[in-house]
This record gives C-alpha cells, structure tokens and sequence, in this order.
C-alpha cells in the first residue's frame, strides 16, 4: 500500500493536541477561504499538496452552520465576493445550500470508534467510507489498520472531494453520489462513516422504494460488506427511534447487531456549531451472531415517559433515575415546534463517557468472526467519465432537458443522462406458464419491428412490467394473461424540434432572471437578453403554437421548469372568435419582474437588527444580531432592545436554558402558568433577569377572572371536577347531605376515561333504592332502563339524550317507533337533574368558588398570541408586488408554529400567504419539500401562477398523468430526489398516493388499544354505556382494519407510499372539503356532525397524522374560506385535524368532552317529511362559552374577515325592492292558511298535506304564482318579476358604455326540462322584450362542463353576456366574473347564511372596475320574504360575532336550519303587522339583554373585587406588621460558617424538633421523618396538628380521613409571627428541607411581595366600582313589558284588533306610570335602501379603450405588443378562490368531467384582453 511521509506528517499534527480545528466563525470562515484558495490554486498547477499545504487544506470544516452569519450579511462581504471569485456558480450555490446541514465530524469520536475496532481485533481490508468530506474517519485511522487496506472514499460535493483527494492522496476517492456508484460483489471488510443528516430520500435499488438518506446509507453498506464484514455509522436517532418506515427489520434479517452510543446534542457542536442527538450504530454482516444483550434494539420503540408524542428504541430507552450505559446524558423535550427529544451531557468529558461506553459494549458483546481479509482491487461501477463530462458540458439540471451544439436533445434524470425520449407501451399476451404468445393485434409488423430493435440495443428502455392475475375471458385473447411492456419511446425529429424550441426559451427566461438577480445590472445587456428571449418566443409560437397548448405540454412537462415557461403566457379571447382561448405575452417579455437578491445590510440600531433577524434568522439570534450590528455585544443588544425580547420563563424553568423571545410571544400562551413560574424564581431568589419586572409586566395582560354568572356549565361539562359531580349526586340521589368535596366518597362516584365519563358500579350499587334516586327517575314500566336517577346521570354526563322507543309489530315483523310520550318524559326528568345540579353548584359556595376556580384555570389562563410579519421580506417576489399586512402576519405565525388553520374570507389572499410562508420556510431551512393540495382542476394554473410571482423558485406541479404505470417511477423520483421549492398536487391525485401498510395498520391499531383500554377501564368501574359504546366503535374498527389487511393481499404495487415521498410540510386549500369526519362519540346522529367519514378524509387524517407524528405535532397548514358553514361543531373537526394535542391539554380529546363545554345538545321529537310519524332529532340548541373557545380556536386558526382587512373591493349598496300581494297571491294564501290549521288539528292525513309541502308553496307563492300554476295563473299576478325587470333592463341600458354585467339568483323555477314554466325563461323574455340582447343573456346551468364554465366566465369578465341567471348551488361559489359586474338582484332566500356570503361573494371582489356595486334585495310583503331575510340577518350576526369576537357574545344559537310551526305560519301568511313587531321587539330584547348582562356582571366583578379587595389589604398589611419578626427570627438561625478566633466554625447546625421531642440532626433522616408523619395525620374530622420545630417556626398540617395515597402533594404549613405554605410532593426528603430553607431565606422577597399586593390591592381600591346603573335599564323595562303582553297574544293566535286594543291599553298604562313612550327599532333588512342610485357609474380607473395589434402573417397565432394596460390590482390566485369553495357535492360533479380554472378578466370588448396579472403595483 502508499504510505507516503505526506499523509502520516499532516495526520500526526492533525492529531497532536496543539492542532485545532476553527470554532468561531471568524476562524470557520478564514480556514475555509485560506483551503480553497490553495486547492485551486493546486488545482491550477496540477500539483499534489505538501504535508505543509495539508495541514492548512484539513482545516477546511465546511459551512454548516453559516448560513446567516456567512452568506446572509455585510460583515463578510469581501470574503464572500473573494470566495465568488474563487469557485464556480454551482459550487458556490452548492456551498449556500449545505450551510444549513453540511456538517463536520469530530476527530475524537472518529478515533474512539476506531479503538472499539481495534480492541475487537479487526486489522484491515478493504474500507470505504461513502460520505468522506475531507476525510475525518482515514485521517483518524491507526496507522498500522491503513498498512494492511485499500481505502475507497466516496463524496458528493465536487469542491469538498477535492480536498479530500488532496488530504487522501493514497486512497480511491470517488466524486459522486453513493446511490450512482455499483461495486460488484460484496468486496467491503469495513464500512465506516458518518452519514448525512438531511430529511431528503433516496431510491433503493434493491426494493424499489425511496429510503430516507441516512437508513439508505445504512442498507447498502451493509449489502456490500463481506460475511462478518463490519458497518459502523453516526446517524440519526431517527433511525432506530421512527415507529414507522424502520429498516431494522430488514437490517434484522442480514445483519446482527453489536452494539451503539447515543450521543448527545452538543457532541458535534465544538467543531460543527451544531445541536443535534445522534447515535453510534455498529453492525456485522450474518445473523449467527446476535446476541440477546442487544436484540432489543429491533423491537418496537416505546413511548417516553416526557411526552407521549415521543417514541424511543428499548436499547436507547433511558427514564428518571435509572442508568443506560449507552445513552450519555439524560433526555429533555425541546418544545420548539412540537416535541422533539433531546440529550443533554450528564458530564464535561464526552471522551471518557464514550471509552467507558464502547468498553462495557466489548465486554457484553465481542465481536466474533472478523477475518484477516488481504485487501485487493475493487471493480466499480460508477458514472462514466464521458457521462460526467456532458452533464458538466450540457449544465443540464437533474429532471431536466438541454441541447448539445449538434441539436442533440438529453434528458437528466436520478438514473443519469440519456437521449430524449417520451413513454410509451407494447401490449402483449403470455399463456398460463408464462410464455409469451403473441403481440397485441393492434400493432403492425414495424411497430413491433421498431420496438424489438429498440429493447436489443438497450433493454434499459423498459421500465416496468405489468402481467394481469386473471386471463382473458372472452374475444381472441380468451385464456391469455395480458401484459403490457412500458417503456421509453425515442422521440419523432418533430418532437425534438418543439423540446428544442422550448430549451431556448426555458435557457433565454433564465437569463433574464439571472440578471436581474444581481444589483446593478447593466441595463443594455438586459434590454438585449429581453430581445433574445422575444425572438425565441416569437419564432417558436410562429412555427409550434403556444407552450400551453397541449401539444406542447405533453412534450415538456419532464422538464422541471416548465411550469416556469408556461408562466410567461396568459390567457385571453380571440377577438375574433369569442369561443377560441388565445395566449398573450406576459409582463416578463416587456420589464424587469425579478428583484435583486437582497443582502443583508448593516444595520445602525438593535431594532433594526432584531427585525433582520425575526425574517432571516426564524427568531431571535444574536449571532445574526451581532454580524450586521457592528461594535455591539450580546449584551448591549439586550439593554438597548429592553423589553422587545425577554427571556421564556418556561423554557428557563423547564431546560435551564436562557433562551430570548420576542415579547409578544412571552406575553401570550398560558400566561397563568409563566406568572407562577416567576413568582416561583423570585422566591428562589434568581438572578438570571429582573423578574419582579417580568412578573409586573404578566400582571398587565393576566385575564380577568370569569365569573360564575357567566360560565355555562352542566352536568357534560367534562371541565368539572368528578368531586363536584360526586358530592351533588350524595346529595341529589343518595340523599346524603354531609358528604364535601374533600371526602374519600365524593371522589369516587365518576370514573374517566378517553371516551367520557360514567359512574363508578360502588355508587350505583349504594344509592340504588334509596328514595330520591327512585324519585328522579321514570316510573312507567316499559322505562326501565330509566327507573333510577342513576340511570339518567349516567347518560347526561355524556351529554346525551337517548330516545325511547316502543315495540308495535309482532315477532314475525318486529317494528319500532319512537314512544313520544317516554320520551318526552324523559326529557323532563333530565331537565329536573341539570336544574338540580345547577341550583345545587350556586347554592354551595365552596361549590360554587371550586368551579369557577377551575373554569378560569382551564380556560382563562390563556393570552391569544398576535404575530407581526411587518419586518419579513419575502425573497423572489416579482417587482411591484408585495403581502398585506394580514397576510405577513400570517406568514410569521405559520414560521412560528408551523401549523395553521388559515380561516381567511374569500377574496382575502390565503394562497399567496401560504406559498409566501412555505417559501420562507425553506429559506430558513425549517422545511425541506413542501406540498401545496389544491382542487385537481387548479393544479396547472396554481402552478403557473407560483412562478408568474416567484420566478426564481423551483416548482414542481402533478398530473394526473403522473400516476399512470408508464411514468410512475419518474414521478417519484423527481420527488424524492428533486430539491424543490414547493410540489403542486390535486386533491383526486393526493388521495391516491396511500400511506404506508405500516402506518395504515399502526393508525388502526392505536386506536383500537385506546378502545380496549377505554373497555377495560369501564368493565372494571361497571360504566356499562361506555362499555357498550366502546365495544360498538371497537368492533367496526377491527372490520376496517381486516379489510385494510384484504386489500394488501391484493394490492400488487406498493411502490408509492406517502411515506416515502419526503413531504415534511403540507398545506391543504380549500381544507373545508374534508369537513366531513364522523368523531368518536356516544351521542349518535346529531344535526350539524357528520354520520360517516369519507375514506378521503381518513385518508387525510391519517397522512396529517403521519406528518404530526414526524414533527412534533404541527407542520401541517389548513385554508378555507368557510371553515364555518352549516354547524358551529364544524371548528371541532378542524381542530382535531390540526390541534389534536391543544384538544387534550384542555381534556377535549374526545368530542363529547368538547360538546360538553361549548354546547347543548337538545333532542326532540319532530314529524318526518311526510308529516306520518315522530322521529327523534338531535340537534346543537345553544353553543356557549364562545370566548374561551374562540381563544382556543384561535390558538392555531388564523381568522380574517373581509370586513376588517380594508380589500380595494366595490362598495357595496343594498336596495330592498318591495312588491305588494296580488288578489291572486292573497286568495292563495288564505287556503294555506286553512291547510295549515287542518295540519295542526290532525285533521287530515300527514301524507296528503303537511306543513313541508305548505312551507314549499308559500315560498314559490311570493316569487310567481305560475310556479304553483302556470295554466290558471299569468304575469298579472305577481307584482315581483317587473320589478326586477324594470332595475335590470335600467342597468343594461344605463352600463353600456362599460359593458356591465349583472347576475340574477334564484333557487326556484330553475331551467328544468320537461317544465312548462321557468322562472329563467320568462325572465329571460321579458327582458329581450326591454330591448336587452338575447345574446347577452345566459343560464348558468347551461355551462354544463370545465371548458363552457370557462368560456362563459370570460365572456361574462369581457362584457360578451351582460345578464346572467344562476341557483345558489352553481354561481354561488368557484364562479369569477366579477370584473365588470354591477348589480346583484336576489330573487328568493337562500337557506344558509354561508349561501348568502357566496352570492355577494361574486360582487364585492377585487377585480371590480366599479367602485360602487348594487345588490337587490326582493320582497313580497305579507310574505315569507321578510322572516326569511330577517333569520339570515341574525345568523350573520351570530357568524361574524363568534368568529371575530368583537361583541361580549358568550352563547348563541347554532346557524343550521330552523324549523317553523303552523302558528308561525299562519302569523306570516295572514300578514299579521304584529308578527312583524313581535320580531323586533324579540331581536332589541336580545340585544339589551346581552348588554344587561355585560353591565351585569362588570359590576358585579367591580364589587367582588373591591370587596375582596379591601378584606385583602388588611390582611397584608397585618402580615407585612408581623414579617419583620419573622425575618428576624429567620436570619438568626441560618445555617452559615464564620470564623470563630480564626477557625472556620459552623453556625446554626442543622436540627429540627419532633412533636414527641425527638431531635434529628440529620436532613435526610429528618426529611423522612416529617414526609411520614405528614402522611400518617389521619383523623375523622380535620384539624390542624403540629408536628415539628425548625429554626424557632412550627411545621403544621392539616390532618385528612383517608390514608396517603402514592404522588399526593400535601400542604405544610411554616408558622411564625405569619403563617407560610409550601406544597410537598415527598420526592426527596432532603429537598423539602431544602425547600424550608429556601422559603425562611427568602422571606424578604416575600416582604416585597406584600408591597406589591399592597400597592395593586389599593389601586383596585381607588378605581371604585362600576356604574350602579344600567344606562338603557328604562328601555330594557318597556320592551320586556312589551314583549310580555304581545307574545301571548300571537301565540294564541289572536285577531290583529284584539291585539291592537291590548297594546294601546298597554302603551296608556305604561306611558302613565313611567312618563315616557319608546319607539322600537327598525330590523336589518328595512334599514337597507329603497331608492336606487341611478348616477353614471364611477369607475374605479380609467382604462384603454384601443390597443395596438400587430398583423399577424398567415396561419401564425397573433402576438400583442400592446401599450401597457394598467387594471385593478389582482391578488394571487384571488381568482381560485371562489372556486375552491365548491361544496363536496359540486365537487364529485366536476371531479369526473371539468372544474373551472382561473377566470381571465378582459378590458374591452373590440380589443385584447387583459389577464388576470397583467399588471400588478401591489399583491394582496
């Protein structure tokens, strides 16, 4: 072997202990500029390095770690312009990236790794180390290993493999991937290395599948070692920690293993700058030698005791208090995005803990077997010099296409270069052995011809084979298997020119873009590569049609950038056929789009540093801070930023780490617990941060208590203590009234678990028979279930209500009803419990203080977090666009927390905000490869529209064609190997790649565990609905999962998984269409939650999960318009998929347990449709506590109503047009009236008539009678359809000018056929007859498909159909015409408020040339009309009160559908004014009420407060009279040393004295002491005892009945002059004297804090209390008096002159006695206009009415170089959105044929159109 003097020399002094590497950043960075200096200056003279130059080459370590201090900032500026200098683009962009992962070993763990060799006898052989750096491992290697071995070296980066060939002079070293690199045969004796850290994947060829980068390195180095052979690795703790996608089973079955080190965070951190856990792994190839010591190490990670989130492998597992050899240091949870384990030092010297390590690991587990191999020659099959050297030449990117100067075209893929080539198939038949038959019959002889001559030159060119599992059945092929070669097809001289074409534009686009990327470019050079890349374009559309058309496309779409180049056209119409989709040229081909790179500046104040630091360093970081603030120290930083950043007292407390936030962040969250924590330190007497001013500034923002008054709460409510629920049901049930909440009984009655909580089978047995528990419950008999108040409890604790019902068949039919009449009665009997239970909490007031006490705990103890992203600068966004605040605020939260529920309007820019965020992300290298899942149809468009804005970034869009046979092993390997930007997927192609079998089955299985302990739990406590509710879920699960095990039987391609793909952040839009998730509950069906889960959704939960489960619980971002639509219970299914862990923290892991804090489930008996029978229905009566669950709602979801964000939208004015009833409307009316009273007295058949059928014909009623009958009714009797006519045709008329359009929505009479009457239709010829165009007019359902959808939005944007005619269901939403769009007419009323928001939605939107629109509102007066408008009014209300919590609303109404009775009916129908008065007297009774409230329990809180108060300060100040005492007492016994006549003498020598005079002298022994005799205080009635004396204070407790029970924390009381507390949880005997000590000692913070108290007490003092009145009390009184005598009277359904005559009487009486009259206010819908404002229209700008066009030459698409066009500003994909809002139905609809794509606004009607991004001075 070469053993040149070079290598030992430099290697000696590398080793001596006065050669070190660099490790600030100044030496990093001079080292590595000094080493790349010399390796090309080397390079350049073709030398070999001197041992000298060696030396200074080994200093090289890399930029990991740098990436802000380095690359991002002006304090390196001329190093980083002299390193430009020195290397190549691709070696220097390949240096930025690898500052966020490339780092480098430590030569100390290098060399112990080597003596664990040595000392299990290995000598030599054949090593490779396939992720060498610059070599640490070889230069680390004993000398007389590398006389007896070859070393082969592998390594990607060109620069760092360089030096490695200059370090490694002797040694093989390859310059190239590990995955590109075959060696035949087994030939290794030793694989050692570290391999890389990154969250990338790699193809595996062995099983076909992408592996993670680490465990891929693993496996192949194990399958090239010989027999016994050795592979030794550093690695990710992932590797052996991951529940799912482990490859120790496979490296089970080839390998045995020895032996690992789990290292901790700051093992690499000297030489690396890096915090990372890792693990030393040692493996041997051959099975024979596992040993039963380490085989655990291949059983299944356990759950860590720190987290449950938190898997760990049995070898590594390390808990509290016990000793693993391997594991050195002791675990913590870093709480930064999610739980993630870590490992902190347990000792300074890593060295000697790992020899100690790896010595015990050789004495258990010696290794056997190795051989004296003779090291020889290796064959090596690796990429060719001559492939190596045209991708160098081509400088052709991996998924991409380039040419060679001889027009050759090559593609470059993860399998190397190749000629280009598209995919294509050969179909052939094989019989039943296998032997092939014959070709399909379809092919010629020269198809078959080609293909074979193909396959002979190249069999590579097949790429998969498909044989079917059955023959064929039938036709020629009977009895023959089909099967179907897929394989590469070499491309037609026609093919190759378009690619040609499309590979100048792509190299001539990114020209542009390079040169506007650098500062200061040369405006001629510019303007010449914008001419080059023009001509391109020109000349390829000339010959080939535009990128985007299909053609074109197909051909293309490989290629990674060409969504990039499809950017560059926009849509339009042909001017000339209005049916035809042209392109138009782009922004790009005319301006500068790309901003400058932007370096960071220095800076002259620590502000500016700080917000250079919160957008480029993710956070607070002081070494960015320091790089661009020059002369500054951390320190100064910190003062001159005073209280913009503090430090997090949790994370201080928890880790012992001072870790700085911003003060927003440390101010927000549970600020209870951090207020606690800093009372806690200040007692301690900390000194790390000023924290009397830290605990000054919690005390500002801590919320205001809520009172009892305000908390709703029953007997479901899961928040309240089982003692609470205990002691009411002694006292209800049992009857006895003695039992508290501190009794052994009252915390023994409910038992808990996952899915709820019952009652414990003790309890039910004792109470039984007693007579009140026999009292609440039913006494018919057939009720047996429900004879006990027990029985019933057990249910509400659930928050359910069952239905009782009856047996009315026979035993040949068996058939059960609803038994109305149990049923109602049982109804009663609960009310009678939950009042009882109610009355019992406010009537206890230790009850009642307990329960307020926790409420306020649980959920009151939070701050709701504001994020700022004002200092964020989002790299890559196009000139003249920019993010609203909204929107960079948003970024900052989903940089922050890495999860969101983005609830932001329609219109309001959610995409751009989620791109924008997972862009900055993956700049801060918090992300890797992030998923954006947009509505199939959107893909493309979502695409292109991300590189229209952000030109320089790599994305990467799926096609459904991506998933067929042919071209599936492409898509994923342009995936996993891909380094995109962002990765575009449909929803139909996402629900297609399936997770795992693994992660499918593990899904499964913990929830089935989670039921049988939930089972196990109940059978034991007797909780038989939980048993049986339990068993019920358990029992379909188990179904489920054997199917899921079925279908893997037959599933025969595993190769895509969701897994393997790498995705590490995903972002769902439009996430409202996976709302539909049936929980886990025991209250059956109920309205408003869905009855089953869609497999998509589980589909999603399971993927969301996976991802949760990798990263700690968030990377996941949800965006929906309308995360709210039909039930306030849908936020629960949101925040379960994204907010699971928040769910439980607050004891809502299972949805019954969220129902019964935030709503009342009410079931009651209805008639079904038909009107023949009562059905039961459960339905959300009332949601409450709305703040707090908003708070918590809020937690992660991001809510933006359109109303607050200041939008460039149109103002809107709403117009009611009122008609009134005709004779014939009126007539027909009454004879509803009549049905309606036959329906309420029974007296006619339910399936005749019933109040549905009635309600139905009432609504058609008052929009056209001819609706009910077009044969005896005409035009004449109905007054509503002129008066739209009339508005309608006036607008046409009035908008010619601007071509404005205009939508008319109705629901009913819609164009069906078969109809003899529509309202469409005679709309529609009404209209012609007013001179309106037919042409110009269009039904919505007409556009029946994706491209007519489509082409009717452009004609509609371009003023081609001026009046369209659309439901509800198919323009009121994904419908983006709202260009020229004026006027809005609503004919009838939609049934959900969500509906009403979608049809505006149309109008007022960005992208409205007017500034003012009109919507109609149409009114039949006496009609439906007006109380259908008025209940959507107050739904509204009710939506945008609890989503933006701007009103003090804590309860409110679900928003699904409402029912109406006859009496409502008929109060309506008969136009009764009062029924109109009654309304708004109802709706103003609301109103002041709430606010009544509000005053209420402000000054009640006023008064509590103050009262409290003053109690307060007299007693501390009694306290602080007395402390001073204490304090005496104090400092003259503690314990110290002094000097005594020069001696060190011990003072105050421990000694506490017992109660029985027992003295103890030792703090253990009396430590033991006090915890047993605490705990032996038993008494039957509790009292204060004293137990011992220490330091002249008596240690008191008070005695309780039950014996101690294991982790109980106790109070000891310390008694002096004051009395002092101190909780014990009996952990450590010596530290509860310890913690005695602490408190006596810190007695004078105590004192100040009673000077606190003091001074917050009197200022609570001197505010006084709220006003004593309410201002609007005399109103709420006449409106209360009111309500009181007209209600009655409309429910009695009296005649309007009796009800006249009562509110006279009522108005004389009350005027007299009160001396003043009010006047009710006016409901929403009469406040709106009824004047129409008829002035010429103002347009938002003035826009061009002609444009140039250039003559376009014969058959050759015409080109615009039109004058630049300047429109409203058109936010990202804002024209998606609408979209995106389909409701599932629509979705399935449009899914199998078309979906609309972006709508493409136009100017004029005779010129070009303009696109949606024509120009953009802003981005919303």
């Amino acid at each position: 072997m070469l053993d040149g003097p070079v290598f030992w020399f430099w290697r000696k002094k590398m080793m001596e202990s006065k050669f070190e590497f660099p490790t600030t950043t100044v030496e990093k960075v001079e080292s590595n500029i000094i080493a790349i200096r010399l390796l090309k200056q080397l390079d350049k003279e073709g030398k070999l390095a001197t041992p000298e130059q060696q030396i200074i080459l080994s200093k090289y370590v890399g930029w990991g770690g740098l990436a802000n201090a380095f690359f991002k900032g002006d304090r390196f500026k001329k190093e980083r312009e002299e390193l430009q200098n020195l290397v190549s683009d691709e070696e220097y962009r390949s240096m930025e990236m690898s500052s966020l992962t490339a780092y480098y070993t430590d030569p100390m763990i290098a060399s112990e790794m080597w003596q664990y060799l040595v000392d299990n006898g290995f000598k030599g052989g054949n090593i490779l180390d396939p992720a060498m750096g610059t070599g640490i491992f070889f230069a680390t290697m004993p000398k007389f290993i590398r006389e007896n071995s070859i070393l082969y070296g592998i390594e990607l980066d060109s620069l760092t493999g360089a030096l490695a060939r200059q370090l490694h002079q002797d040694a093989v070293v390859l310059v190239q991937g590990f995955e590109t690199v075959d060696f035949t045969g087994t030939p290794f004796d030793l694989v050692i290395t570290n391999v890389p850290f990154a969250d990338i994947r790699l193809m595996d060829e062995v099983s076909k599948k992408p592996t993670l980068i680490h465990d891929y390195f693993i496996k192949k180095s194990i399958r090239i070692t010989r027999k016994n052979g050795v592979v030794a690795v550093i690695t990710s703790t992932g590797t052996v920690d991951k529940r799912s996608g482990s490859i120790l089973p496979e490296l089970k079955e080839q390998s045995s293993f020895l032996g690992g080190v789990r290292l901790p965070n700051d093992a690499f951190k000297k030489i690396a700058g890096t915090t990372v856990t890792s693990d030393i792994l040692f493996f041997q190839k051959g099975t024979e030698h596992q040993n039963y010591f380490v085989e655990k190490i291949f059983s299944a990670p356990q759950k860590s005791s720190l987290d449950d989130r938190i898997f760990v492998n049995p070898f590594f597992l390390k808990e509290a208090g016990l000793y693993n050899p391997y594991v050195l240091g002791n675990y913590t949870v870093r709480y930064f995005n999610g739980a993630t384990l870590s490992l902190k030092a347990n000792s300074n010297n890593l060295k000697l803990d790992l020899q100690k390590a790896l010595a015990i690991m050789t004495e258990h587990n010696y290794i056997k077997g190795l051989y004296d191999y003779a090291a020889d020659e290796i064959s090596i099959n690796g990429l060719n010099s001559d492939e190596q050297s045209l991708i160098a030449q081509l400088g052709i990117r991996l998924h991409e296409y380039a040419c060679d100067s001889y027009g050759n075209i090559y593609y470059r893929s993860h399998d190397g270069i190749s000629k280009s080539s598209r995919a294509a198939e050969m179909i052939f038949y094989q019989d039943e052995t296998g032997n092939f038959s014959h070709w399909d019959s379809k092919y010629s002889e020269k198809v078959v011809e080609d293909f074979m001559i193909a396959y002979k030159q190249n069999p590579q060119i097949i790429t998969n084979t498909y044989i079917s599992s059955e023959p064929s059945k039938k036709g020629a092929n009977k009895g023959f298997f089909k099967c179907v070669h897929f394989y590469e097809k070499g491309m037609e001289e026609k093919e190759n020119q378009r690619i040609r074409g499309m590979v100048d534009i792509k190299n001539a686009y990114q020209d542009v873009i390079d040169i506007q990327e650098t500062s200061n470019y040369d405006n001629e050079e510019f303007e010449y590569l914008l001419s080059v890349l023009n001509d391109k374009y020109d000349e390829f559309v000339y010959k080939y049609g535009y990128i985007n058309t299909s053609v074109n496309s197909r051909l293309f779409e490989r290629d990674d950038r060409y969504p990039l180049i499809a950017s560059l056209e926009e849509e339009a119409l042909d001017e000339s056929d209005s049916t035809k989709v042209v392109y138009k040229k782009s922004d790009a081909f005319r301006k500068p789009m790309v901003r400058p790179k932007k370096a960071l500046k220095i800076v002259s104040t620590a502000v500016d540093a700080l917000n250079t630091s919160l957008s480029e360093g993710g956070g607070v970081d002081f070494e960015l801070m320091l790089a661009i603030y020059p002369n500054s120290t951390k320190q100064s930083v910190i003062a001159e930023l005073g209280d913009r950043v503090l430090i997090d007292p949790q994370q201080y407390q928890r880790d012992n780490v001072v870790a700085y936030k911003v003060k927003e962040e440390v101010l927000s969250g549970d600020v209870r617990t951090k207020k606690e924590i800093t009372e806690k330190l200040i007692e301690q007497g900390d000194s790390t941060a000023d924290w009397e001013h830290y605990l000054k500034l919690l005390n500002q923002v801590i919320p205001e208590d809520i009172l009892i008054s305000d908390i709703s709460f029953n007997l479901g409510s899961s928040w309240i203590p089982n003692n609470v629920v205990g002691m009411f049901a002694y006292h209800f049930l049992a009857g006895d009234e003695d039992i508290t909440l501190g009794d052994y009984e009252a915390d023994n009655v409910v038992v808990s678990t996952k899915l709820g909580r019952g009652l414990a089978g003790d309890f039910i047995s004792y109470t039984m028979n007693r007579p009140k528990n026999i009292q609440s419950g039913l006494r018919n008999a057939s009720t047996y279930r429900y004879s006990r108040g027990h029985d019933i409890l057990s249910y509400l604790l659930g928050s359910d209500q069952p239905t009782i019902t009856k047996d009315i068949g026979t035993k040949e039919e068996p058939k059960r009803v609803v038994d109305e009449v149990a049923t109602a009665e049982l109804r009663k009997a609960e009310l009678y419990l939950q009042e009882g239970f109610k009355n019992f909490v406010l009537e206890h007031k230790e009850v009642m203080e307990l329960v307020e006490s926790v409420y306020n705990n649980t959920f009151n103890r939070r701050v709701t977090r504001t994020y700022d992203g004002s200092h964020l600068v989002i790299n890559g966004l196009v000139k003249g666009a920019s993010l609203r605040p909204h929107q960079l605020n948003a970024v900052q939260r989903i940089i922050e927390d890495k999860r969101a529920l983005l609830a932001h309007e329609v219109g309001s820019g959610k995409s751009l905000t989620m791109v924008s965020a997972g862009f900055k992300l993956k700049d801060l290298g918090l992300v890797n490869k992030p998923l954006y899942v947009v509505p199939s149809s959107l893909t493309a468009q979502f695409g292109q529209e991300i590189l229209r804005f952000f030109p320089t970034r790599k994305v990467f869009v799926t096609t459904e064609q991506d998933f067929e046979k042919t071209r599936r092993r492409l898509f994923i390997s342009r995936i996993i190997t891909g380094d995109y930007d962002a990765i575009v997927m449909g929803h139909s192609q996402f629900e297609k790649i399936k997770v795992s079998y693994e992660r499918e089955r593990l899904f499964y299985s913990d929830k089935l565990d989670e039921l049988s302990a939930i089972i196990q739990f109940a059978e034991a406590n007797d909780d038989r609905i939980s048993f049986k509710q339990a068993q019920a879920m358990k029992a379909r699960l188990e179904k489920q999962m054997e199917k899921m095990s079925e279908n893997q039987k037959e599933r025969s391609d595993e190769f895509i998984d969701f897994e393997s793909l790498g995705i590490d952040m995903l972002f769902v839009d439009e996430a409202h269409k996976f709302k539909n998730v049936r929980p886990v509950t025991k209250l059956g069906n109920v309205a408003g939650i869905g009855q089953t889960t869609a497999q998509k959704n589980l589909d999603m939960e399971m993927k969301i999960r996976s991802i949760q489960n990798e990263h700690g619980g968030t990377n996941v971002v949800f965006a929906t318009g309308t995360p709210v639509s039909n039930s306030i219970s849908e936020m629960y299914t949101m925040m379960n998929y994204i907010q699971p862990d928040i769910l439980d923290s607050f004891g809502m892991s299972n949805f019954d347990a969220w129902v019964g804090t935030f709503g009342i489930i009410e079931n009651s008996l209805e008639l079904n449709p038909t009107g023949d029978k009562y059905i039961s229905r459960k339905r959300f009566a009332k949601f409450m506590n709305l703040p707090e669950l908003m708070q918590i709602y809020k937690m992660t979801a991001d809510v933006q109503m359109t109303e607050d964000l200041d939008l460039p939208v149109p103002k809107e004015e709403r117009i009611a047009i009122k008609s009134e009833l005709t004779d014939a409307q009126k007539k027909y009316l009454n004879l509803l009236v009549a049905r309606s009273e036959a329906v309420k007295d029974g007296k006619i058949d339910p399936s005749e008539d019933n109040m549905l059928k009635i309600t139905s014909e009432a609504r058609k009623l008052a929009l056209d009678m001819r609706l009910l009958n077009s044969d005896c009714y005409s035009i004449a009797d109905n007054n509503k359809m002129m008066q739209v006519v009339d508005r309608v045709s006036n607008i046409y008329h009035r908008e010619e000018k601007n071509r404005g359009t205009q939508i008319i929505f109705s629901d009913l009479g819609t164009p069906t056929a078969g109809s003899s009457f529509t309202i469409y239709q005679e709309l529609k010829n009404l209209l012609i007859e007013r001179g309106v165009s037919e042409e110009e007019i269009a039904f919505i359902h007409s556009a029946n498909n994706k491209k007519a959808r489509l082409q009717l939005q452009r004609q509609m944007n371009s003023g081609e159909i001026r009046i369209l005619l659309a439901s509800t269901e198919k323009g009121g939403t994904g419908l983006n015409v709202q260009r020229r769009l004026k006027a809005v007419h609503h004919l009838d009323v939609p049934w959900k408020p969500s509906d009403i928001i979608q049809r505006n939605g149309r109008i007022v939107r960005q992208g409205n040339i007017y500034r003012k629109v009109s919507i109609f509102h149409y009114i039949t007066t006496g009609s439906f009309d007006n109380y259908l408008w008025q209940i959507q009014e107050t739904k509204l209300r009710y939506i945008t009160q609890i989503m933006t919590s701007k009103t003090p609303v804590r309860a409110a109404d679900d928003i699904d559908e409402q029912t109406m009775t006859a009496s409502d009916f008929k109060a309506i129908a008969t136009g009764n004014p009062y029924l109109k008065l009654k309304m708004e007297l109802d709706n103003e009774f609301e109103l002041l009420t709430s606010r009544y409230k509000a005053w209420k329990r402000d000054y009640r809180y006023s008064k509590r407060k103050m009262e409290q108060a003053q109690n307060d300060i007299e007693l501390t100040k009694y306290r602080l009279e007395r402390i001073q005492e204490d304090i005496s007492q104090a400092n003259a016994t503690k314990h110290r040393f002094d000097f005594v006549d020069g001696k060190k003498t011990e003072i105050n020598p421990f000694l506490m004295t017992f109660e029985n005079g027992i003295a103890i002298d030792k703090k253990d022994a009396a430590g033991n002491q006090l915890h047993y005799d605490m705990q032996m205080a038993i008494s039957e009635t509790p009292e204060f005892i004293t137990l011992a004396y220490y330091r002249g204070f008596k240690l008191r407790v008070k005695t309780h009945k039950q014996p101690y029970i294991s982790n109980q924390i106790m109070d000891l009381k310390i008694v002096g002059a004051n009395q002092y507390n101190l909780e014990i949880d009996f952990s450590s005997p010596v530290g509860t004297i310890q913690r005695i000590d602490n408190l006596l000692n810190a007695l004078v913070a105590k004192e100040n804090e009673y000077h606190r108290d003091e001074a917050s007490l009197q200022v609570i003092i001197d505010r006084g209390l709220a006003s004593e009145t309410f201002s609007d009390q005399e109103r709420l009184n006449y409106i209360s008096a009111k309500r009181n005598v007209i209600n009655p009277l409309i429910q009695l359904e009296e005649n309007t002159e009796s009800i006249e005559a009562a509110l006279a009487e009522f108005e004389k009486d009350y005027g007299a006695s009160h001396g003043q009259i009010f006047e009710t206010t006016i409901p929403s819908i009469d406040r709106y206009s009824e004047v129409e404002d008829e002035e010429e229209s103002e347009l938002v700008e003035d826009y061009v009415t002609e444009a140039e066009v250039v003559e376009a030459k014969p058959n050759k698409p015409k080109l615009e170089i039109s004058n630049e066009l300047s429109i409203l500003l058109q936010e990202f994909l804002s024209e998606a959105e609408a979209f995106l809002n389909n409701d599932e139905k629509e979705e399935k609809s449009t899914e199998s044929t078309d979906f609309n794509e972006y709508s493409v606004n136009t100017e004029e009607r005779s010129v070009k159109q303009l696109s949606i991004f024509e120009t953009c001075e802003t981005i919303v």
